[in-house]
Parts: structure tokens; C-alpha cells; sequence
């Protein structure tokens, strides 16, 4: 296909127009003859959109502000509401503590049969209480602490401890439950260096709720806590059970508040569902990561990664111990 030109002509008569149309055709040129007026109406159409790019750059800006304002404002009223939900957590906990340790003391006591010998089916009674109100304790305490880290009133406590110790400690504290359940306890430590810069009493809080939930889904075999190092400076902690599972369409669900896979009030296993959002919250306040595989009817494995330094700035310090 042949090359066309444009030939821009102004100041011109038809006569010259005329007159250049037959100089190109002898000269076998093919050029198209464009007025001067046609590309300044180009121009100005151009000059015209970019007018009303520039007016909605404009709006859209202005809207941009607008929203962040709002975006702002809610922000604020989101902080102002969640200090007032911490502020009467701590009211209603208090409120509850009070005669809840009350119940716990007296069944305590009638337990050791302090005001009197009981028959079995009566201090079968009394376990049950006293089974009860430390189980709304346990929830109790969850409530607060969930919700004073969502209010940032859970300040790091750095120190350095032995991380074996820690675990060894814990499992004293939790072989009985397992017992209870017939269940195997199973530790395995492989550290080089045991000992690890971090928040030891959310560590144990984060250890105690995973095995706890381990025991709680279990009906047979075992829990297995495994520590290892995947680096010089990472360590790996693993809590794995043989309990009831869950299905691969609920496993990203486990993390949120007030979840459980049975939801319905007959659901075997009783609670609020705030352990294991309690635990990725405090996982995360002391820069770790943690993960879960699980199968239907085969058990989980929760996997904990975490620095063995914990990152200090200016308004921490290490308490050696």
C-alpha cells in the first residue's frame, strides 16, 4: 500500500489548492491536503479533554480526602470503642471474680472434706462444680486477654529462659489431664542451645492453650510437643495430635473469635472459642508464625516458628535470667 503525506496549507485560495493537487499528481506523489483550521480544532478538542481530566482529577481528589477523613473518624471511634469494651471487660471480670473464687474456695474445702465427710456421688457433685467454675475462669481470663491485646494493654515482657525447662515445666503441669483421657504426653526437645530471648509467660500462655486444645479434641492416642531448630536463630515448636481433625474447608476459619467447627449448643466439646485466636494474636506479638495441617478424623499439627532473639527497641529490655 502506497505512502500517504498530509501537506498542511494555510493562507491559501482554492486556486493554489488546485494548482498543488496537479503539481503532486504529475509527480506521482499521493498527499492529502489538510487546512490549517483542521488541526487546530484537533488541538482545542484535546485542550477540551484534558480540561475535564484535570476538573474529575480534581473531584477524585477532593473524594480522596473525604474518605480518608471519614476513614480517620472511624478509626477513632473504633479505638474510643474498644478501650470502653476493655474498660468493662475488666468491670465484668472483676464482678465475676469475686464470687467465682468464692465457689471455687468452698468446693475446695468441701472436697478435702472440711465440713464433714461427703458419700461419693456428693464429692462426685462437688468435682463438677469445681470442674465448672475453673473451666469459666479459664474463659474469663481468655475474654481479658483477647481483649487487651485488640487495646494494645499487653506490653512484651523480654527476658531470656531456657526453652526446655519451659516445656518440661508445662507438661508437669498437663500429664494429669492426659491422664485422665488415657492419653500419651510425648516430648521431644533437640536444641543445641536451650536458651532463648522471648515473652516467657505469653510463650507458656501460646504452649498451654495448644496442648490443652490437643487433650480437649483427643479421645485416643497421644499429644506430641516437638522442639527443634530450623536455624540458629529460628526455633520450630510443633503440637501434634491424634484427635477428631478438621475438615480442609474449615481450617481457615480456626483462627477467628467465638469459632468452633460444631456450632450448634449440643456440640460435644464445650467453649467460646477464643483459645486458639487468643494464641495467633500472641504468636504474632512475639514475631513468630504459626501454621496448622489437619485431616478429618486423622488429628492436627499446629507448627510455631519463632526468632530466638526476640527484636528489642528502645522502650524494652532483657531480663537475664
Amino acid at each position: 500500500m502506497a505512502e500517504v503525506f498530509q501537506i498542511v496549507i494555510t493562507n491559501h485560495s482554492e486556486k493554489d489548492e488546485l494548482s498543488l493537487n496537479n503539481v503532486l499528481e504529475q509527480a506521482g506523489i499521493k498527499a492529502e491536503i489538510v487546512k490549517n483550521d483542521y488541526y487546530k480544532q484537533k488541538i482545542a478538542a484535546l485542550e477540551h479533554q484534558i480540561a475535564i481530566h484535570k476538573q474529575h482529577l480534581n473531584e477524585n481528589q477532593e473524594l480522596i480526602v473525604i474518605l480518608q477523613n471519614i476513614i480517620q473518624q472511624q478509626q477513632q471511634e473504633i479505638k474510643i470503642f474498644e478501650q470502653l469494651k476493655t474498660k468493662l471487660l475488666r468491670i465484668l471480670s472483676h464482678e465475676l471474680r469475686t464470687p467465682l473464687n468464692l465457689i471455687l474456695g468452698y468446693s475446695q474445702l468441701m472436697l478435702r472434706q472440711h465440713y464433714g465427710r461427703l458419700n461419693r456421688r456428693q464429692l462426685t457433685i462437688v468435682e463438677k462444680v469445681l470442674l465448672g467454675g475453673r473451666n469459666l475462669l479459664k474463659s474469663l481470663d481468655k475474654m481479658l486477654d483477647l481483649s487487651n491485646l485488640e487495646a494494645d494493654c499487653l506490653p512484651l515482657q523480654i527476658e531470656q529462659f531456657n526453652l526446655i525447662y519451659l516445656v518440661e515445666d508445662i507438661i508437669k503441669e498437663l500429664v494429669t489431664q492426659a491422664e485422665k483421657k488415657h492419653l500419651k504426653l510425648q516430648v521431644d526437645c533437640d536444641l543445641q542451645n536451650p536458651l532463648i530471648v522471648s515473652d516467657l509467660v505469653k510463650l507458656r500462655q501460646i504452649l498451654i492453650d495448644l496442648i490443652e486444645n490437643g487433650i480437649k479434641f483427643t479421645e485416643q492416642g497421644s499429644v506430641q510437643i516437638t522442639v527443634t531448630e530450623a536455624t540458629r536463630e529460628q526455633i520450630i515448636i510443633q503440637v501434634k495430635d491424634t484427635g477428631i481433625g478438621i475438615p480442609v474447608e474449615l481450617i481457615d476459619q480456626i483462627f477467628d473469635k467465638f469459632w468452633q467447627a460444631d456450632q450448634s449448643l449440643q456440640r460435644q466439646h464445650q467453649g467460646l472459642g477464643l483459645g486458639l485466636a487468643l494464641v495467633k494474636n500472641l504468636v504474632t506479638i512475639i514475631q513468630g508464625r504459626i501454621t496448622v495441617e489437619s485431616q478429618l478424623g486423622q488429628g492436627s499439627t499446629f507448627t510455631i516458628s519463632l526468632p530466638r532473639q526476640l527484636t528489642i527497641n528502645h522502650h524494652q529490655s532483657i531480663d537475664e535470667r
